[in-house]
Order: C-alpha cells, then structure tokens, then sequence
C-alpha cells in the first residue's frame, strides 16, 4: 500500500496548496503593483503640480520679459533718438564756439587796439597834468613877487597919501593882494601835498595852534571870535605839514562863515583825543552852518557852498587831499544857522 502523499487525494491536496500559494502571490504581487501605481500617481500628480506651477512662474516671467523687453526697446529708441539729437547739439555747440572764439579773438583784438589807445591818452593825459601842475606851482610862485610888490606900492602910497579916503582904497587893494596870496598859496599847496610823502614829525598842538591863529587873524579883522580848547592830548607823532594845513583850513572855514549878527558872539571850540590808537581833533563853531544837501559836495574843489564865500573853493578840497595822505578819515557834522562841526581821524 502506497504512503498518503503519493496517494491520489495527496495530489489533490497538493495540487490545490500549491495553487493557493500561487494565488496567495498572485494576490499580494497585485496589491503591491497597486500599491505602487498609488504612490507613483501620487508622485506624478505631485510633480505635475510642480511643473504646472513652474510652467504658470515661467509664463508670467517670459510675459514680464516681453514687456520689459518692449520697455527696452522703446528706451533703446528712445536713447538713439537722444543720441541723434546730441550729436546735432554737439555740432551746433562746436559751430556755435567756433563762432564765440573768432568773435573773443576780434573782440580782444578790439580791445587791445583800445587798450593802448587808452594807455596812449593816459600817458598824453599824465604829461599834461604834469605840465598842468608845473604851470599851476610856477605860476604861483612867479605871481606872489607882483603881489607883493603891489604890498610894498600900497604900503608905501599910504604914507605919501594919508588922508581918509585913499586909505580906504588903498585897504581895499591891499586886501584883494592878501586874497591873491591865499589863492596862490594855496595853489601851490596842491601841487606840494601831490607830491609829498608823509613824515613824522614830533607835533607840541598848542604850539601849531598859536601859530594857525597868528597865519589867519586876518580873517578875524573884529577880533570878537572867542577860542575855546580841550586839548585832551597835546603831543602826536605825524605829519606837522600836512596836519596844519588841515587845521588852518578848518578855522579859516569857521572865520569866514560866521554870523554876522552880533547878537551871539562867534565862537570856535577845538578839542583832541585819542582813542584805540586813532588821534581825533575836533573843530566845532556856531556859525552859519552847512545847508544839508552840500554835505556830501563840500570837499569838492571849487565847490562853494553860499553867497557868502569869497574864497577860491579850495580850503576842504586841501584838506581832504591831506586827509587822504595821512589816510585818514573826516566827518563833518552841521545845522543850519546852529553849530558846523568836523572830526579828523587819523591812525597813529
């Protein structure tokens, strides 16, 4: 008798057990191909959101692209047209300098041939006022001998001829000859203070002042002119020359416009200091005063002020040239009818 797994229901079984195995792994192979396709769908609906997201990124990159690259273009047109109108800006400003330098090379040719025409007529203009000059001083010098020979005349006819009458003429002659001497004198004070240089000298102030009123008394004929002085300082280093004709200037200028009323005596105040190392003199009177809008003209020369001068014009044109040597500085302050005062300052 065979054994039971070589019998026929052995088979059987066996048959059945190995197509349940084959089952078993047919099954299990098909559920993890199942398996498999899930996670692959799964992959692939991943990777095609991914591509489909990229895609939409590079579709709005490439719209952005084509709009910056319109942007470009039209910059890029925009450039050659500013490029084109450069160059023809470029040509028009070489043109236009190439006309600027042939007109600077005429106009400087111009002013060259002006230049030395204006040199020339300076240097004409510089002889002349030298001639001019030398004229005015050796005019000056040669009239003061007939002038004073007219003095010696007068002085002579007044003893031959005592009597009233030709006394009074004979004052008169003499008075326009001392009148004569002022203006030549002060002529010749021009050309001299032209050509000066200032010294320095050791100034005693009441000193010049003593002899500045002796100089000029004949200004003052009544002698009712009243002196007053606050000689805070009364020594100086400056120019004696200069300075004296500043101050014989400024007195004579008091002398002769004074009131001619004799309500109010004529007085004349002057006054020095010195402050931060600058010398001042003050020269004040209660004469008739300054009319207010030839303050600024009183130092021009020639310039007269009122009916009332009889002068050349000349004293505050001196006195502003000496000034000016000294460089130095002069106010003047005034009121009609009331007070005329003048401030010298000059730098020690």
């Amino acid at each position: 008798m065979a054994p039971w797994y070589k019998t026929a229901w052995a088979y059987v079984l066996w048959s059945a057990l190995a197509g349940f195995v084959v089952w078993f792994i047919t099954i299990a192979y098909s559920v993890r191909v199942r398996t498999q396709r899930k996670k692959l769908q799964l992959i692939v609906a991943d990777r095609t959101y991914e591509v489909m997201t990229q895609k939409k990124e590079i579709e709005q990159q490439n719209h952005l692209l084509k709009a910056k690259n319109e942007e470009i273009s039209t910059q890029k047109d925009d450039i050659q047209k500013k490029n084109i109108q450069l160059r023809e800006s470029q040509e028009e400003i070489l043109s236009m300098n190439q006309k600027l330098t042939e007109l600077n090379m005429y106009l400087e040719k111009k002013v060259e041939k002006r230049t030395s025409k204006i040199k020339a007529t300076l240097k004409q203009l510089q002889q002349i006022n030298g001639e001019l000059d030398t004229f005015v001083y050796r005019a000056s010098h040669d009239l003061k001998g007939p002038i004073s020979r007219i003095n010696g005349i007068t002085s002579l006819a007044k003893l031959e001829s005592p009597d009233d009458i030709n006394l009074k003429y004979f004052d008169m002659i003499e008075h326009t000859a001392k009148d004569m001497e002022v203006l030549l004198s002060k002529l010749a004070q021009v050309h001299e203070i032209i050509n000066s240089k200032p010294r320095k000298d050791e100034i005693d102030i009441p000193s010049l002042l003593s002899e500045i009123r002796d100089v000029i008394k004949f200004h003052d004929k009544s002698l009712k002119t009243k002196y007053a002085f606050d000689l805070n300082v009364v020594n100086i280093t400056s120019d004696r020359y200069l300075l004296s004709i500043i101050i014989k200037n400024l007195i004579e200028n008091a002398l002769i416009f004074r009131k001619t009323s004799n309500i109010e005596p004529h007085h004349i105040h002057i006054s020095t200091s010195i402050k931060e190392g600058i010398f001042e003199i003050r020269i004040k009177d209660n004469g008739i005063g300054i009319h207010a809008p030839h303050l600024n003209m009183i130092f021009q020369m020639f310039f007269r002020g009122s009916d009332k001068s009889k002068g050349s014009g000349l004293g505050l044109y001196l006195v502003k040239m000496c000034v000016d040597k000294l460089k130095a500085s002069i106010a003047v302050e005034s009121q009609e009818n009331e007070f005329t005062e003048f401030t010298v300052s000059i730098p020690l």
